[in-house]
């Protein structure tokens, strides 16, 4: 099992924690579709259930087929418009949508 090295400053106090990668991943995940169904005002399940859409569209994971969703012809052509762009580009398309949000 692999670990990886997380450090949190609580109350003044440096706190450093060693995690399977797996469980910090898990956290992560989690807590971005809680912010995003938070900025978004969608159920949090929503969100994921979107995400699993978009997973099955990228050709690095190898997914079975889409799930069924009324949304899936939607997220498909975002993917097709949006999937191959650099981090950079995706990093600030998504500050503008952000803000739009607030």
């Amino acid at each position: 099992m692999h670990f990886t090295h997380l450090a949190l400053s609580l109350a003044g106090q440096d706190i450093e924690f060693f995690f399977p990668i797996d469980t910090v991943f898990k956290f992560y995940s989690y807590l971005c579709h809680t912010m995003l169904a938070k900025l978004t005002k969608t159920a949090p399940e929503r969100i994921v259930q979107v995400m699993n859409i978009y997973q099955s569209y990228d050709p690095y994971l190898v997914r079975e087929q889409v799930p069924r969703d009324e949304l899936a012809e939607a997220c498909r052509r975002i993917w097709q418009q949006y999937g191959n762009d650099t981090p950079e580009k995706l990093a600030a398309y998504a500050t503008q949508l952000r803000e739009y949000y607030k």
